[in-house]
């Protein structure tokens, strides 16, 4: 091991290079070490013990497990050994065999860790929505009782190519990221010893989305958004007029509309937009319309775009979509397609480049 004169810096572990497998011991922490392995990725560990009968336990991979969260691991880990004479390799042993005698861990509880344990708590609602809808729709019916340890990269594979067939290469390629996240997590907390997705790249090439629709297309999609539920109908509408983000149309709230000496204002609270930043947008007179009609059917509720059927809000407008290409004839388009098109229209006639860009919330918006 190389011998640290001095605690380690991220600096100095980003920039050791690879080719050679060596170690650099923590001089802030005692017993702490990095691993550098010849690929170049980098592993930490820990000696402890009386110096007759050392043992040493690896915990975690750099950079998912920070040089900070690294030393307070392992204090954590020196504390347990000092103060309760614990031996944290043998409970390690001790853990792995319990699950092995009690069988491997299926997919499903996996999953629901994952998202109980990591996505919940570091994700906003709806992308951690998204992820449990995802899991419980593309994955669980195929992988929920399987143990997580017995899949491979040649089950995750069929799985993706079945994906693709069904709902797309872009569907597939999402998933794929998905499953990659719920076992690199399992690893992290030493559920699954490895990720059946690593090395496996994303199966199909995306094409930068650049669909603007014209005048036309628009004319024949408006009154077809009237054959739709009123809230669906109205998510449409209020993605056009407004030029936001589906997702955050679809989490308009009637306290966030305002009325002030110029006219009617949405306030996206910063914790419902993507970009984390509060956004304050102009409701044109066609908009509000839009919004006015819904509210002798939704007013009732918290949301102004509301399911009938329950009163939460709407999460999806996927299934919307599909009819609408089906009833229209025209080329594939997506919710976020018409966002696009408002703000392509909106520099036709002569808005501002930054106008524009504050107007859609983007993050290098000023």
């Amino acid at each position: 091991m190389r011998r640290a004169t001095a605690s380690l810096s991220d600096l100095q572990i980003r920039t050791e290079s690879k080719g050679t497998r060596f170690e650099l011991a923590d001089g802030e922490v005692p017993g702490l070490g990095l691993r550098v392995l010849p690929s170049g990725r980098k592993f930490w560990f820990l000696r402890y013990g009386p110096s007759g009968g050392r043992r040493r336990i690896t915990f975690g991979e750099y950079p998912a497990l920070s040089l900070k969260k690294a030393r307070d691991k392992a204090r954590e880990l020196l504390g347990g050994v000092k103060v309760h004479d614990r031996d944290p390799m043998a409970e390690r042993k001790a853990e792995r065999a319990a699950r092995k005698k009690a069988g491997s861990e299926t997919f499903e509880a996996l999953s629901a860790f994952y998202l109980e344990e990591h996505a919940k708590r570091n994700k906003r609602l709806r992308p951690w929505k998204e992820d449990e809808r995802k899991l419980r729709v593309e994955v669980l019916p195929v992988w929920g009782s399987r143990p997580a340890a017995q899949i491979r990269r040649t089950d995750v594979r069929e799985l993706l190519e079945r994906i693709a067939a069904e709902r797309g290469g872009v569907c597939a390629n999402r998933t794929r990221t998905l499953i990659s996240r719920v076992f690199s997590f399992g690893m992290e907390k030493e559920r699954v010893e490895s990720n059946p997705v690593h090395g496996l790249k994303r199966l199909y090439a995306e094409k930068p989305r650049e669909r603007v629709l014209s005048e036309d297309e628009i004319l024949a999609l408006w009154p077809l958004f009237d054959r739709l539920q009123p809230a669906v109908s109205a998510a449409w509408r209020l993605v056009l007029l407004t030029a936001q983000r589906p997702g955050e149309v679809l989490a308009m709230r009637w306290r966030d509309l305002e009325r002030d000496s110029r006219g009617w204002w949405w306030n996206l609270p910063a914790e419902l937009t993507k970009t984390n930043r509060a956004h304050r947008v102009p409701l044109s007179p066609q908009a509000l319309a839009v919004v006015e009609a819904l509210r002798p059917l939704t007013g009732t509720t918290e949301w102004v775009l509301a399911s009938r059927a329950d009163g939460k809000r709407l999460t999806w407008l996927s299934h919307s979509s599909a009819r609408l290409r089906e009833w229209s004839g025209l080329d594939h388009f997506t919710p976020h397609d018409l966002r696009r098109t408002a703000a392509t229209w909106l520099g036709r006639h002569g808005v501002r480049p930054d106008t524009i860009d504050q107007l859609l919330n983007h993050a290098t918006g000023k």
